[in-house]
């Protein structure tokens, strides 16, 4: 395994491990019960124990942090090139541990986040991530990896370009409407 690679996930499980530290300095502010899922408008529809939510939360997300890298290293040595889609993939649970950690705690602090806005804007911004990435996909490196296979290359750019538009429009509009939110 090259250095780099090392290097790169103890970094992103390191992220993941990150907000444990913010867990330990508000320990005692926060409440014995913590909302860790929240129903679409916003309320908290799940509890969880304080100990659980502030660190076994994100060691268990460290842990399918590493078990991803590791299956996309796999992935990679039957590759040429890592397609850029893994490694998009490969940032999302620090960062979607980094959001998650940040609304347990901000509710259970009584922030007055809107937990509404703030998940459309981070769908929004993944989809139009995406949606950027989708029609630079290489026909020749990621034919394996599509199902049901395009007929030709023409047909491989028709279908990329109708889904990167297809994310960027409504990841555009997620970004928009939470702005109204």
């Amino acid at each position: 395994m090259k250095k780099n690679n090392i290097i790169s996930i103890v970094c992103k499980v390191v992220l993941c491990l990150l907000p444990i530290i913010v867990g330990i300095l508000l320990y005692d502010k926060i409440p014995v019960k913590v909302a860790v899922h929240f129903n679409p408008v916003g309320n908290p529809d799940n509890y969880a124990s304080k100990n659980f939510a502030l660190f076994g939360m994100p060691i268990i997300l460290a842990c399918g942090q590493l078990l991803l890298s590791i299956l996309i290293l796999h992935t990679q040595k039957q590759m040429k090139n890592t397609p850029k889609l893994l490694k998009i993939t490969e940032w999302m649970i620090p960062v979607m541990t980094i959001y998650i950690y940040y609304l347990m705690v901000s509710y259970s602090l009584n922030s007055s986040f809107n937990i509404g806005k703030g998940n459309l804007l981070l769908v929004g911004t993944i989809f139009c991530i995406l949606g950027n990435y989708f029609p630079k996909m290489n026909y020749t490196e990621n034919m394996n990896y599509i199902h049901p296979k395009p007929k030709d290359e023409k047909s491989f750019r028709f279908m990329m370009k109708t889904f990167g538009y297809s994310f960027l429009i409504l990841g555009i509009l997620f970004i928009i409407l939470s702005i109204f939110y």
